[in-house]
This record gives C-alpha cells, structure tokens and sequence, in this order.
C-alpha cells in the first residue's frame, strides 16, 4: 500500500518536473524570439541601426504629440487609416532625417548645453499640470513610451542639436565657393517636361486600381527602353514646357520633377505622380532633358544667393546626406 502511494507521488513529482523544463523551454524560447524581435534592426543607416522597439518608441511619442496639437479631436482622426499611415510614413521619413542629421552633427562635432535640455523639459506641455511642471506627469509620460529618463534626454539632446543647426544653417551669412557654383547650376538649372493628364472619373471605381497597376507597369517599361504607343492607350501628353526651381507656378508639380533622376543617354524619363488638388487626375510626367544657362559667376548677386540659399540649404543637406547614405530595410521582418 506504501509502496503504490510513494510510485503514484513520484508520477506526480516527475510529471511536474517535465512540466516544468517543457514550459521553462517554451516560454524561453518565446521570450528569446520576443527581445530577438525587438532588438532586430527595421533599418539601418550608415551601418547605424534602428530596431522595432526604438520605432515603437517613436510612434508612441509623436502619437503622444499629436494628442496635444489635435486635442479632443484626436480620438476621431485615430480611426482615419490614412492620418494614422501618413503619421507613420512621416515617422519613418523623419526617423531617418533626424539620424542622418545627427551623424552630420557628429562630424561638425556641435555640441549642447544641458540648461536648453532642462529649459525644454520644464517648458513641455505634457509634462505640466496647470501650466506647472509636474515631476510625476514626466516619469510617467516617459514610463507609457518605455523611455528612462537618460534615454528620453539623449533623443531630446539630439533633437535640440538638430533644430540649433538648422537654426544657425537660416542664420548664417556664410556661403563657400563651392556652395555658389552648386546653387548657381540649381537655381538656373531647367527641365524640359510634358505632362499627360489621365482622369480616374472616366472608369468604374473597381477599374480605377487596375487603371493605376497598368499605367504603373506602363512606366516601368519605358523606363526600362520598351517602346509602347501611348497613343493606342489614349494617353496624351501636352506641349514641352521648360520648367525652373524658382517658378512659383504648378510648385507642386516643379518638386516633383526636380526631385527626379537626370535622363541618361537622351532616354526620357517616366513618373506617375497624383493630381494634390484632385485625387481622381493622375499625371503622367515625361522628363526629357535637363540643362543649364551658361551664367558668369562675377555678375550674381551673392545677397540674393544667400536669401535663396537659406531656403533651399535645409533640404539640399537633407537630400544630399541622403544620397549618400547606405540605407537599407531589413526584408525579413514583416
């Protein structure tokens, strides 16, 4: 009788013991996929990684933001899904800016004092209760976006040294040599475009993707050199317009064209770009040739440069650091 009781309470001891390892080994096994995840780069630029949870982080802290600028309004724009993928396509975007600019920083080896930290902490509205700071309301915003206090001020250090340089960028009167021919070339540069309308409102809302899928493929081709009759597919372009940077109309349309490659071997250029002030016109760009007015660098008004330079500086760093970055999307997440 002893001896059945002892073997059944050794059943019950090994099964617990089994039971034991198996979970131990699948929770650990979980949790290692978890932090595995979490410490897995989404992006890495300039061998710099950015990891999902710092994204997250990201996210929470401009949805957080975006509270405070909509107020009560908010809870209804959150259930838009285009503001919320446009909030997350302009994270990403400015995630990006913001880590090239810092690695630009590092090189000019700009430096921040820790009263600008202190005064944008204690100056932040999420922070306050009755317009007054409140210590608790600080640690607990911070908890809610997984941030310490050391993390939330290396990215605010960051963020304050980015805003200062491109302060002092608008303020200086500095320009070199070099930066005059560059925007000399920029400001005088002209591109010799057509452009076909195609209007979405002419096919059924179910062909209108189709439509865009097509004309997307149709793109892809004459980029690639296979001709097609435009012409079968009653796509029509308008006569060639020269376009400049500096001409205020169709400003929209002129970023667009200027932000695209320059054609090589004389082979045009194809891009499909939406109408912003009518969703249902699609515009077909064709950008044929790029070129220059011979200008002598003696005549140009270097006041007016710099005015424009203040301007166009930002961006151009922006999209020059860009160019030269490495930057790649790790395919294996999804």
């Amino acid at each position: 009788m002893i001896k059945n009781i002892k073997k059944k309470y050794r059943k019950i001891i090994l099964n617990t013991i089994l039971f034991i390892i198996i979970t131990s080994i699948i929770f650990t096994s979980i949790s290692n996929h978890i932090i595995k995840f979490n410490n897995n780069y989404i992006i890495k630029i300039n061998k710099e990684k950015i990891t999902f949870i710092k994204l997250i982080n990201k996210y929470k802290y401009e949805i957080d933001q975006q509270k405070i600028i909509y107020g009560k309004n908010f809870i209804k724009l959150q259930k838009n899904k285009k503001f919320i993928n446009e909030i997350q396509r302009n994270i990403t975007e400015q995630f990006i800016n913001e880590i090239l600019l810092k690695q630009y920083i590092k090189k000019l080896n700009f430096k921040i004092t820790d009263d600008k930290i202190k005064n944008f902490i204690l100056n932040n509205k999420s922070f306050k209760i009755n317009g007054i700071f409140n210590n608790n309301k600080y640690l607990i915003t911070l908890r809610n976006i997984n941030l310490t206090v050391n993390q939330y001020i290396k990215i605010l250090k960051d963020k304050i040294l980015i805003k200062e340089i491109i302060k002092n960028i608008k303020n200086s009167n500095f320009i070199l040599n070099k930066e005059i021919k560059l925007l000399i070339n920029l400001i005088n540069q002209k591109r010799i475009v057509q452009i076909a309308k195609i209007n979405l409102k002419n096919y059924k809302d179910k062909n209108k993707i189709e439509k865009k899928k097509q004309i997307l493929q149709i793109i892809n081709n004459l980029n690639k050199g296979i001709y097609i009759d435009l012409n079968k597919l009653k796509i029509k372009f308008n006569k060639k317009i020269i376009l400049t940077l500096s001409k205020k109309n169709n400003k929209n349309i002129n970023e667009t064209i200027f932000n695209l490659q320059a054609p090589i071997n004389n082979k045009p250029i194809y891009y499909l770009s939406e109408c912003k002030n009518n969703k249902n016109i699609l515009l077909l760009i064709k950008l044929i040739k790029i070129y220059h007015d011979k200008i002598n660098i003696n005549n140009v008004k270097i006041n007016k440069l710099k005015q424009y330079n203040k301007q166009i500086e930002i961006e151009y760093i922006i999209s020059n650091l860009k160019n030269n970055a490495d930057i790649k999307y790790n395919q294996n997440i999804k």
